[in-house]
This record gives structure tokens, C-alpha cells and sequence, in this order.
């Protein structure tokens, strides 16, 4: 059997890349939407203002400026957007302003596994909410919750590291408004 010179080129440079491009994917962009809690278990809502502060490790993934990254801006807006959907506290305020301020800490997203198929990451998130004035510290604790994404769910490894990022930093912000709800201010 003789091959051709173009089938020898395609079957040694062209099938491998596809057959990685097929496997990984392309990276699909972190959306704020996702990363937004649906709704909001809150028991007390708090008489006060809030400001907010994040901080960290933004960049999530491996690939430095990758478009699976969660960056500072956005999840800045969605803890914003969670705090004042939730009800949690009567409103935002400049630090110098506000009764109570919040600052969460986000460390860089943990990969936990790959099990063929599937990926299982989590984003730790320190929150700590400290009283203005006095000051002092009334809340502090590390939400890291795991998530898993299967390839049935997402074709491309890229897109399942991002729906997993996402998915942490939701449930991570579900826990953290809920527990906070639940102090007596």
C-alpha cells in the first residue's frame, strides 16, 4: 500500500492536533453569571452599610491571562451584586463610610482532580467581615467548596475548568452571605 506525501502529512502533523484541540478545547471565558448565586437563604437582614474589599490570586488557572481566569473586576462585581440581591446589608459604602467592612481574600483555584472525564476544582475564599468603628473582627471564615464538571456536561477540558471555577465561587458565595446572615449585629 503507498501513501500519499499529503495523507502522510495529515495522519503525522493535522490528527494530533486536532485530537487535542477535540480533548482540551477551547477556553471559554469566565462568565459573572455563573459565578452569581441563583437565590439567597438569608435570616437576618442587617440594618447597616457594608463596603467591600477583594483581594488575591486572581488568575485561577494555569495559563497566565487565560480566558478561564477569574479576575478581580468580576468577581469584585459579583460579591457586590450578591450583597445587595441577597438583602444581606442595607447597602454598599466607601470604607470610610460604611458600619461594617467585608474583605475577602480568593487564593489561587486548587485542580483536585482529573479523573479521566471528569474535573474537580475549588476556590478558596477567606471573608472577613470586621465592625468600623470600634474595630473589631466579627466574622472570619475559609469557604473552599469543591466542584466537579463531567465531560458530559462540557465537552472540552478548558470549559469544564471554567463551569468548576465558576461553580466554587457560587457555592463558596451562597455559604459565605448565608453564615453572614446569620449574625447578630
Amino acid at each position: 500500500m503507498i501513501k500519499s506525501r499529503k495523507t502522510g502529512f495529515i495522519v503525522k502533523y493535522l490528527m494530533p492536533i486536532l485530537l487535542v484541540s477535540i480533548l482540551y478545547g477551547c477556553s471559554k471565558a469566565v462568565k459573572e453569571e455563573n459565578m452569581m448565586p441563583s437565590k439567597f437563604d438569608v435570616v437576618n437582614r442587617h440594618p447597616f452599610t457594608v463596603s467591600l474589599t477583594v483581594k488575591g490570586k486572581m488568575g485561577l488557572s494555569s495559563a497566565r491571562g487565560s480566558k478561564d481566569d477569574i479576575d478581580q473586576e468580576k468577581l469584585t462585581r459579583v460579591i457586590q451584586r450578591s450583597l445587595i440581591e441577597s438583602g444581606l446589608f442595607e447597602a454598599l459604602a466607601s470604607e470610610q463610610e460604611a458600619d461594617y467592612i467585608l474583605k475577602v481574600i480568593v487564593f489561587k483555584a486548587n485542580i483536585l482532580g482529573t479523573v479521566t472525564a471528569t474535573i474537580t476544582t475549588a476556590v478558596p475564599m477567606n471573608w472577613v467581615l470586621m465592625q468600623r468603628n470600634p474595630s473589631k473582627s466579627v466574622y472570619q471564615k475559609r469557604t473552599s467548596t469543591q466542584v466537579s464538571v463531567k465531560a458530559k456536561d462540557n465537552f472540552g477540558a478548558a470549559s469544564r475548568y471554567s463551569k468548576a471555577n465558576e461553580g466554587s465561587v457560587n457555592k463558596n458565595s451562597h455559604e459565605a452571605i448565608f453564615d453572614l446572615s446569620q449574625l447578630d449585629l
